[in-house]
């Protein structure tokens, strides 16, 4: 079995580009995952909530106490905060394409 990798990149708070790796994430982050997306197909979740929801998500899928969600929110651009947290979420599923993520609704 292929060893897979997912990163995180963004500003700490000196500025300085901090990436974050994990070469392990359980299969339960698979379902987890499911059950965002459920949510959010059904259209049950503002964007603020599907926003939330996918922060939190990603962030517990990293050992770093280092990446919180506060770090992510003031460390990444925000042109680039959606793609990435759909891109995270898009590799622990096992695909390259995050418009494989349904969009808020």
């Amino acid at each position: 079995m292929a060893v897979k990798e997912i990163k995180l990149e963004f500003l700490n708070s000196e500025g300085e580009t901090v990436v974050y790796k994990e070469n392990f994430i359980p299969a339960r982050k698979v379902r987890e995952a499911l059950e965002i997306f459920t949510l959010m197909e059904k259209g049950e979740l503002s964007e603020l909530e599907v926003l939330d929801k996918m922060l939190s998500y990603v962030v517990h899928l990293f050992k770093s106490e280092k990446v919180t969600e506060d770090a992510i929110l003031d460390g990444m651009a925000s042109w680039d905060l959606m793609e990435t947290l759909q891109t995270v979420m898009a590799d622990v599923m096992g695909t390259n394409d995050p418009k494989m993520i349904p969009p808020v609704k």
